[in-house]
């Protein structure tokens, strides 16, 4: 039996929003994606990269210049667009503190969460600011480049969770509960599950969401961490695709 061939290797990403890049035209990164190709890549003109926009498009492309400050790229095929998900994912979490957000943000983009909602319960100890979402969001950035990616997840402004319950949308609704007897499981349609701070919801929030139509469900017998129920919620969502 022959040992199986290489992959070939994958082209740098570069996120580059929207422009003449997919027309086959030559544009300009941004200042950070620049900064990237020349510093972190160390790319030189004529190298293959692939660009993505964050949309659901990629092209692959190479760069036409590299400077210390400018970097112009082409497009040099045609450009393809993954649909969006008819299954949409949304993980409503109270945000951690430090660092284990930007973990918790980076690994949910990777698993193929659709929309992060940012929620403040009671117990909650930190709602992110302006310049914390900017680097969250700079994180799902990068996360895309990383994993190949091509739709953005959205990091939504906390909304307080009695209001959070009400409004929102999903079909199937579930709130993690430690002491639930249903595990989460995947749904059929848009699923939005709902992760406490690290103190947990309090009884009334629970029964405020059970009457609003979430269901409790448990993320195993063990207490997890914000950060680690988020992750094993979305990895419960990312196999069912």
């Amino acid at each position: 039996m022959s040992a199986p061939s290489a992959r070939p290797p994958r082209s740098p990403r570069l996120f580059v929003p929207e422009g003449s890049a997919y027309e086959g035209r030559e544009a300009v990164l941004p200042p950070d994606e620049a900064r990237h190709a020349a510093t972190v890549l160390r790319a030189k003109a004529g190298d293959a990269v692939e660009l993505f926009d964050g949309a659901g498009r990629r092209v692959a492309a190479e760069l036409a210049e590299v400077g210390k400050r400018r970097v112009v790229v082409r497009a040099v095929g045609e450009p393809t667009e993954t649909p969006a998900p008819d299954r949409p994912f949304t993980l409503a979490v109270a945000a951690p503190k430090g660092d284990r957000f930007r973990w918790l943000v980076e690994k949910a983009t990777e698993l193929g969460v659709d929309r992060l909602r940012l929620v403040t319960t009671e117990r909650s100890v930190v709602e992110p600011g302006g310049g914390k979402l900017d680097k969250a969001a700079a994180a799902v950035i990068a996360a895309c480049k990383q994993c190949g990616r091509d739709r953005l997840m959205p990091i939504e402004a906390a909304l307080p969770f009695g209001r959070y319950v009400v409004d929102e949308a999903s079909d199937h609704r579930v709130i993690a509960v430690p002491t639930a007897d249903e595990p989460l499981s995947a749904a059929g349609g848009p699923t939005a599950c709902l992760i406490g701070p690290e103190g947990g919801f309090t009884d009334a929030e629970v029964d405020t969401a059970v009457a609003a139509g979430w269901e409790p469900v448990s993320l195993g017998r063990h207490v997890l961490r914000v950060e680690t129920a988020a992750v094993a919620a979305a990895a419960v969502a990312a196999a069912a695709d």
